[in-house]
């Protein structure tokens, strides 16, 4: 509970200079479709483990379960009415080593953002709900990992023109993954799980086509 108030602190904390220099500005724009690249990623999980990453791949690892990059994503958009958008994420990733299959990833989140305009600056806040699928193809052991995602975030966008934006979001959430993996003992194969909290500060690039 404390580390979800502390998030909501910081994300206020972030937000407060856009809505302060918030504009009218007129936008006919209603779907956009996006992608979205990460660029650095920190988490800190409970049993003191630190990772931190880069979106072309790994600074320092020694689990190759966390260490990987998050995948790169397309997210689309839906604004029911000025200034809110309703947001789909969906992002899938292939980790290969040696010519082997590591790790794959699939992303699936839902969420809303409030957009701040400022002439030809979008400024926006928002809250994305976020589910991670881990499996690990050559380990043998059907290992496979779940994880949730609470995620607020923050950033900026320039729109180059009337349907084209280009920008940058922070996020800082919170993170909850259960692992899964076979393990024999004297009965047999037992299924094994084990269950991790942690938080996740990340930067992201983005690019949007508008409707």
């Amino acid at each position: 509970m404390h580390r979800i108030v502390l998030i909501a602190s910081l994300f206020l904390l972030f937000a407060l200079p856009l809505t302060a220099q918030e504009e009218e500005v007129s936008d006919d724009n209603t779907f956009f479709i996006g992608i979205q690249l990460p660029v650095l990623q920190f988490v800190h999980y409970d049993d003191d483990s630190d990772f931190l990453t880069f979106g072309v791949g790994p600074l320092s690892t020694n689990n190759i379960l966390l260490a990987n990059p998050a995948p790169a994503s397309l997210q689309f958009g839906f604004k029911p009415m000025d200034p809110l958008w309703i947001l789909m994420r969906f992002g899938f990733n292939l980790n290969f080593a040696n010519d082997d299959n590591v790790q794959n990833q699939l992303t699936i989140g839902i969420g809303a953002r409030i957009d701040i305009p400022m002439d030809d600056i979008v400024g926006f806040v928002g809250l994305m709900l976020e589910y991670n699928f881990f499996d690990f193809p050559s380990s043998g052991n059907d290992a496979q990992c779940h994880g949730i995602g609470i995620v607020p975030f923050g950033g900026i966008e320039y729109m180059v023109t009337d349907y084209f934006g280009v920008g940058g979001q922070l996020q800082l959430g919170y993170l909850w993954l259960r692992q899964e993996r076979d393990t024999q003992s004297a009965i047999g194969t037992v299924r094994a799980s084990i269950e991790n909290h942690g938080m996740i500060l990340a930067l992201l690039l983005s690019a949007s086509v508008y409707f």
